[in-house]
């Protein structure tokens, strides 16, 4: 018979654990194939975090896109209705001077510049070089005289190559005649054949200009005959010096 007092704890016997623990009292770390219970919420609201950073940042993109968009087109049309009513003012990288072009009128400082590249493609050519040159003189030529210019180009240029003839122009002198969209270029010509110098001369090439929606054109270009250099009178302007060789 037990009596009040000898009841004790037998050797070799614990307390019983408590029946609910906490989960993160069990995960002790030591089998690493288990994740922590934490470590995939952490990954979801990680990933929705930066799933919501490339939704923000695909919406500005396409934001900035259209933006550009709109500016190019709005650009285009201050262009168009520039080149349609008012008077564009253009400084080339390749020039000293600035120029100014009108919906169907280009200023005098246009004209002879454009008219001293004309001559020089026209007249300062070879039997290597000439076909280049007409196909890019033939970039400025107004629609409505393509046609002939090029075949008047062709039949020059197969003369040139058949004779292996050779010229080089040295401008001396413009007289520009802005009220016409006009300019006579003076300049020495020289011939060769075979490339053995034949004669020199002073040679007069009129290139007639015509300005379509802002834009200048080659209308045509003709030598012409002058007893004297040219000389500015109504409402041509004065001849103006050239380079000189």
């Amino acid at each position: 018979m037990v009596r009040q007092g000898q009841v004790g704890t037998a050797p070799g016997l614990h307390d019983p654990p408590g029946l609910l623990v906490p989960a993160d009292d069990l995960w002790d770390g030591r089998d690493a194939a288990l994740p922590h219970p934490g470590d995939e919420r952490l990954k979801f609201d990680l990933r929705k975090k930066s799933l919501e950073a490339s939704q923000t940042t695909i919406a500005l993109q396409m934001l900035l896109l259209g933006l550009s968009v709109l500016a190019n087109v709005a650009l285009a049309w201050a262009v168009i209705a520039l080149a349609g009513s008012g008077r564009t003012v253009v400084v080339p990288p390749s020039v000293e001077k600035s120029f100014w072009v009108e919906k169907s009128h280009a200023s005098a400082s246009y004209l002879e510049q454009m008219a001293g590249y004309v001559a020089y493609l026209s007249l300062q050519v070879s039997p290597s070089t000439v076909e280049y040159q007409s196909r890019q003189l033939l970039e400025y030529v107004s629609p409505a005289s393509h046609g002939q210019l090029k075949q008047d180009m062709s039949y020059a240029a197969e003369k040139l190559r058949r004779e292996n003839v050779s010229q080089t122009y040295v401008p001396r002198g413009y007289e520009v005649d802005e009220k016409r969209q006009s300019v006579v270029v003076q300049g020495k010509l020289t011939t060769y054949v075979n490339e053995k110098p034949i004669g020199t001369r002073e040679a007069f090439l009129e290139i007639a200009f015509e300005v379509v929606h802002g834009k200048l054109y080659v209308k045509s270009i003709k030598e012409v005959n002058r007893d004297q250099a040219p000389a500015g009178d109504g409402d041509a302007g004065a001849v103006r010096a050239g380079a000189s060789g």
